[in-house]
């Protein structure tokens, strides 16, 4: 069996390989004292050239695959910033996420501030007192480097996030480069067949991006039902039904959720969910993807981001057009009943559960880790909890670290930092290792939980679309 881990990297001037690297490097058990602990191979399932696949060496085969997309973000300019910030700012409080109040409120001081100051003359004062400095003189050098740091971080770390989330004209072409890509890559590693099962791992904006990419994915491979009818058939012969987890059980573990409950009920939902995933795959189903892992995900700011207040962002769920985790309900469950298949030798027929096109996290469990961030500010608030925002069948995970960095914004890029807290660092907190809640997550050493054993001997390969569709 073999398994394939594919890393969505976030927003930055990333390197192709350099982020996966490091990532690999630490999620892997260290290797004997003289071998290697991956390898790195052609990467036949990516166009890109700049890229490679990481292998897992020892017994557990797995392949790490990096989708890197920074390189269509280019030509950034101060006025996309601004119309995203725009639309971030002029919305009632009620509309931002509470884990970035206290930050917008901030800005919004800020820039009421600076009203009377500029009123009482302090910004010409300040004009004049900069014009006055000696060109190239110690306060101007500094002066001037700020700026320019200022500048690059804020056009080539934060711009990524605004052209990418922001669908005004001049970003649509971008959106659909980046999510076109992506898919490709997904579709080229399910036709393979080589993997049993498919990760995927998006740390920060590279969240957003597998959440869109998984959406729109399952339109390809998850509302179809085209079981072998004689596998049905012998089902029904033994008086079992065909899909007790899709039709069933599953429903009853996602009912049971609730925003106060803990681990006795998110735990049942999620074992359904990977029942549900091998019930789908016995029958020769193509869906392989079987966990979603955010790490310091924006997607917890969701409302605010991905929608133009609290209503827009209820109705854009309850219409479907974002998926929820479980997802919203239909008629029958989490899908409808289709069209009655004919067995074969039998006057009998069967009508098949189908998951809804809103349902890819019916059989995919999404795993969230998250940095808290004190008062809001302290920490990674880019990250956050999403089950409030997107489904109670999302397990949130809080995390720490022991560096001083967990009481800044740069802590968000340390879920893979090689550390271990200390006993005293975990004393009467909930808060895991990120790295070690990381890897349990990912669940690269049970891969053996995710074999199934087929209804038949010989079970039929569901056929799976080889014509490229174009993303939404």
């Amino acid at each position: 069996m073999k398994q394939a881990v594919v890393f969505i990297h976030g927003i930055g001037e990333q390197k192709p390989m350099s982020t996966l690297r490091s990532f690999v490097s630490a999620v892997l058990p260290p290797a004997a004292k003289g071998k290697q602990q991956y390898r790195s191979k052609p990467d036949r399932m990516s166009e890109l050239f700049e890229l490679r696949r990481l292998t897992s060496t020892g017994r557990s085969s797995t392949h790490f695959y990096e989708y890197y997309w920074a390189y269509h973000v280019d030509g950034t300019t101060w006025w996309h910033l601004l119309q995203w910030f725009k639309g971030l700012l002029f919305r009632p409080p009620s509309g931002v996420p509470p884990g970035l109040k206290t930050i917008w409120w901030m800005t919004w001081m800020a820039l009421v501030g600076l009203g009377p100051l500029a009123g009482l003359g302090y910004g010409a004062y300040a004009a004049e007192w900069v014009a006055a400095l000696p060109h190239f003189g110690l306060v101007w050098i500094i002066g001037v480097l700020l700026l320019l740091m200022l500048q690059a971080f804020v056009l080539y770390w934060i711009g990524d996030a605004a052209r990418y989330l922001s669908p005004s004209p001049s970003n649509i072409a971008l959106r659909q480069q980046i999510r076109a890509e992506g898919l490709r890559l997904l579709r080229h590693l399910h036709r393979s067949r080589e993997y049993e099962r498919i990760v995927i791992v998006g740390h920060s904006l590279g969240s957003v991006i597998g959440y869109d990419l998984i959406t729109r994915l399952w339109l390809d491979y998850g509302c179809d039902f085209n079981a072998h009818s004689s596998s049905i058939f012998e089902q029904l012969k033994t008086g079992q039904h065909p899909q007790p987890i899709i039709g069933g059980a599953l429903l009853k573990a996602g009912a049971a959720l609730s925003s106060d409950a803990g681990p006795e009920t998110l735990q049942p939902f999620r074992v359904a969910q990977l029942e549900g995933w091998k019930e789908q795959r016995r029958y020769g189903h193509p869906w392989r993807i079987s966990d979603f892992v955010t790490v310091g995900s924006p997607l917890a700011h969701a409302m605010l981001l991905l929608a133009s207040g609290s209503k827009d962002f209820d109705d854009r769920k309850g219409q479907r057009e974002l998926p929820t985790c479980p997802p919203v309900l239909d008629d029958d469950g989490y899908g409808y009943i289709d069209s009655p298949l004919s067995l074969p030798g039998s006057p009998k027929r069967y009508s098949p559960h189908v998951l809804h096109h809103a349902a890819p996290f019916a059989v995919t469990r999404w795993s969230n880790l998250y940095f808290p961030a004190y008062a809001g500010l302290f920490g990674d608030f880019i990250g956050g909890p999403l089950r409030e925002m997107l489904g109670l069948g999302i397990q949130d995970i809080p995390v720490r670290s022991r560096s001083w960095r967990r009481f800044t914004p740069l802590t968000h890029t340390d879920y893979w930092k090689m550390q271990r807290l200390s006993a005293h660092a975990t004393s009467g907190s909930d808060c895991r290792d990120a790295l070690e809640a990381l890897n349990d997550a990912i669940g690269l050493d049970r891969l053996g939980e995710y074999k199934f054993v087929a209804k038949n001997s010989s079970p039929a390969r569901v056929a799976v679309p080889e014509k490229e569709s174009p993303a939404q």
